[in-house]
């Protein structure tokens, strides 16, 4: 094992991020309990070392982000998962529904190795997720059945008026109690690590079944959050919003995925409100997001936070709001995609058969996310390392979006919003990151136009046809052979400081990429350092 003081990093290939993001996700089951999945691990330090659960997210959180992350991701890059990990995953997620039947995923007691009389209402979108999966890849008919009976569930219970459940009516009718993994139960039940935060699965359940039930519920819950939370200035307060911060940005990217399909403009008007003003306050402009607890007083972030406000910028940028396909870019260059553990080179890797729990761990991780700060896996010599598992769900989810924007057509126009390099039936395009500043888009389908987006910090050099600029966007004609237009960019390297809560953050930027960071001598960096 050792600490290097730069490890390898991949910031440009999405493609092969979300191939080894698949791995980790059909091979972290606990056998010694009917193959649970693991939630969470410590990587570092080793006293603690190995893989653990979580009381209320091993049995309904790890399902739905794995099986939302890994069919997705088989129909994106055409690689079939394991069957009988799908087939595991299926199990799990039915089970939190169909054991103990109280409306609303179960809690498990894990010693006694059955579900119990509680929920942890955290899970309604990892539980949605799993649901919405299973239907949109593999036409499960009892997942559309469990979906529609949990929609109910909610409607039955949740007061619309007071923006929270009913509590007193479901204990009554169910005897369930609640569990609190994400706010105190002094707080009550705060609406995005609850509520908010399951819109998005709704929407991707109706665009996936057309039930209205779904929409309904989403819209409803919509109106909920903009009178009570997500108010018109866009402020990030704690004491509505709650302080665990992925649900802020999970909120913010369900509610993108509803305007996406509502095309409620001004859904898209708060986003842009918050991403001004409340996403500073827990975030970098290039994807860094503080993790968990808002007062969190060192450089922890989590790419489930990271992924979220990514594709909640996809979002915007595809409804027309200038800046946002750069800072999705930025974000995947610069922290997105050199977060992923390609050398897990300071994780052990011993055999250990008789502990799956740390058996094989390294090699077994590879392909993983977790909780990077801007400049590495490592907050300070000797800091805390984990990869917890539901992150890796959410990262490879992320990423299959990103891969599915790369390329669009929009009737007879190409779109080309970011410059990674891919291949699909509609083109193939080369990363000029990769190519000497040289972009080359080939149209395998008639096309008359082609729309590619201009790099930040970047001017255009030559192009081997006519263009036109309007505003962030190149537009030129293409011929109906299919012949490719080639652009050949100047990127400028330019240092920019990022101040946060005190402290200063330096990266170096050529064009979107990050080609060094000031790393304050920490060890486990994705780039290498300059002063």
């Amino acid at each position: 094992m050792e600490f290097k003081t730069k490890v390898m990093s991949n910031t440009h290939d999405i493609e092969l991020a979300i191939k080894k993001g698949m791995r980790p996700m059909q091979s972290f089951f606990d056998t010694t309990r009917d193959n649970l999945p693991f939630f969470g691990n410590q990587m570092a330090p080793l006293d603690g070392f190995g893989n653990f659960h979580h009381p209320t997210f091993s049995a309904a959180h790890i399902p739905g982000r794995w099986l939302l992350a890994l069919l997705n991701a088989e129909s994106v890059t055409g690689i079939s998962p394991d069957e009988n990990a799908v087939e595991n995953l299926r199990k799990w997620a039915f089970a939190t529904l169909t054991e103990v039947k109280i409306g609303f995923p179960a809690c498990m007691d894990h010693d006694k190795g059955e579900f119990i009389k509680a929920t942890d209402l955290h899970n309604l979108r990892e539980t949605m997720h799993a649901l919405f999966a299973l239907y949109k890849w593999r036409k499960d008919e009892k997942a559309k059945e469990l979906a529609l009976g949990m929609i109910r569930a909610l409607d039955r219970y949740f007061d619309y008026e007071r923006g929270t459940l009913n509590i007193d009516k479901y204990r009554e009718e169910t005897g369930a109690e609640i569990m609190y993994s994400c706010s105190h139960p002094s707080e009550g039940l705060l609406f995005p690590p609850h509520f908010g935060r399951y819109i998005g699965p709704l929407v991707k359940f109706w665009k996936a079944t057309g039930e209205s039930e779904a929409l309904a519920q989403a819209i409803a819950l919509k109106d909920v959050c903009f009178r009570d939370i997500l108010l018109e200035d866009g402020d990030y307060d704690a004491v509505r919003f709650g302080g665990h911060t992925h649900s802020t940005t999970a909120m913010i990217s369900s509610l993108a995925q509803l305007g996406d399909v509502t095309k409620d403009r001004e859904i898209f008007e708060r986003i842009d409100a918050f991403f001004k003003n409340g996403l500073k306050k827990i975030a970098l402009p290039f994807g860094w997001c503080i993790e968990g607890n808002h007062r969190r007083d060192n450089l922890i972030g989590e790419i489930n936070n990271t992924s979220d406000i990514m594709e909640s910028c996809l979002i915007m940028g595809k409804h027309g709001y200038d800046g946002y396909y750069a800072m999705a870019e930025e974000i995947l260059r610069a922290h997105f995609l050199p977060a992923q553990l390609l050398d897990p080179c300071f994780i052990p890797d011993d055999e250990n058969e008789n502990d799956l729990s740390r058996h094989k761990v390294a090699s077994r991780a590879k392909g993983a996310f977790g909780f990077p700060t801007p400049y590495g896996h490592e907050d300070t010599p000797g800091a805390w390392i984990s990869f917890n598992w539901d992150i890796v769900g959410g990262g490879v989810n992320g990423l299959c979006e990103a891969y599915k924007q790369l390329a669009y057509a929009e009737e007879s126009m190409l779109v080309i919003p970011m410059h990674f390099g891919c291949s699909s039936a509609l083109c193939t395009v080369t990363d000029p990151y990769r190519a000497n500043g040289v972009m080359t888009v080939t149209p395998k389908q008639n096309f008359s136009t082609l729309k590619l987006r201009i790099p930040h910090r970047a001017k255009i050099k030559t192009a081997n046809a006519p263009y036109t600029v309007c505003g962030e966007w190149i537009y030129a004609s293409l011929n109906a052979k299919n012949e490719a237009f080639t652009v050949e960019f100047e990127f400028e390297t330019k240092d920019i400081t990022y101040d946060f809560r005190g402290w200063r953050i330096k990266l170096r930027w050529q064009g979107e990429e990050v080609i060094g960071a000031n790393n304050g001598g920490r060890r486990l960096c994705f780039f290498e350092s300059i002063e």
